[in-house]
């Protein structure tokens, strides 16, 4: 009897046991929008920084890594992203719902596109211009204004005159949102 009862009690700590791993997985795989902002904020100074000494192969990774986390951020609590899978093409396939949805312009996308191709390009073949450095340092920062718009923070007004300033400075190489994509 003693050994059944003690049988129960591990089965018991086992089930508990593996419920507590799975939440801590599952928790540790959902985007926090103000930890996402963050890193944001930290990879887009890191990229100015990069862009100043003119290492603009790593500009362009760490601006893209920015705008990748402010991405994140504009999907908002609860996105899990499967990192088995490739989340690069993940995000970019939700951030095509949000364009669906009406949430989101789909100049978006075609940023984040951008920034992807040139940051694989960069990264994976040596091809990098201080262009699309200074490129896609302008599309993190559009990602994180709007990261943080989205996410009610408060934007600094420089931030606030540079969203206005993209908004209406329309030329024939750059989308509505400001934004210039692949070179």
């Amino acid at each position: 009897m003693k050994n059944k009862k003690r049988g129960w009690k591990i089965a018991i700590i086992c089930i508990i046991a593996v419920v507590v791993i799975a939440l801590v997985f599952a928790a540790a795989k959902l985007v926090s929008p103000e930890r996402e902002i963050s890193q944001a904020e930290y990879d887009l100074a890191s990229a100015k920084r990069s862009y100043e000494l003119g290492d603009y192969k790593w500009t362009i990774v760490q601006a893209y890594y920015s705008l990748f986390h402010s991405a994140q951020a504009i999907l908002r609590d609860g996105l899990t992203i499967d990192l088995s899978t490739n989340p690069h093409a993940v995000l970019h396939d939700m951030l095509n719902d949000e364009v669906d949805k009406g949430n989101l312009p789909s100049d978006f996308v075609r940023a984040y596109d951008s920034a992807r191709t040139v940051r694989s390009n960069a990264n994976y073949r040596g091809i990098y211009t201080e262009e699309s450095a200074r490129k896609n340092i302008e599309r993190a920062q559009l990602f994180l204004a709007k990261a943080k718009e989205l996410n009610k923070e408060k934007l600094t007004q420089e931030e606030i005159t540079r969203l206005n300033n993209l908004s209406s400075n329309k030329t024939t190489h750059t989308s509505d949102t400001g934004i210039e994509n692949v070179e």
